[in-house]
């Protein structure tokens, strides 16, 4: 999965969905590159045979995999800046 997002404020502008990129997703890029950065997450089979995020992060793993299984809305999080991690949103009401 590649996440294009706000460099400022973290808000998730767009996704490539997908575990494998080719050189043609890899150049892609949503919105201006100035304004923009892109979260480029990679998989790997883990130790069953099974695809799983390549993160360290627990949390950020489970979030990643959950995503995968269309569980979760990638538009209901935004990227921490500062870490690179998807955090949900505040919930109003």
């Amino acid at each position: 999965m590649i996440i294009f997002y706000n460099k400022t404020t973290g808000q998730i502008t767009g996704t490539i969905d997908g575990r494998i990129h080719g050189k043609e997703h890899l150049n892609m890029w949503v919105g201006p590159k100035d304004d923009n950065a892109r979260l480029v997450i990679m998989w790997a089979k883990n130790k069953k045979g099974f695809f799983e995020p390549n993160v360290q992060d627990k949390s950020f793993k489970n979030i990643l995999t959950e995503l995968d299984k269309k569980k979760l809305n990638i538009y209901d999080f935004v990227i921490d800046t500062d870490k690179a991690t998807l955090i949900k949103k505040e919930q109003n009401g």
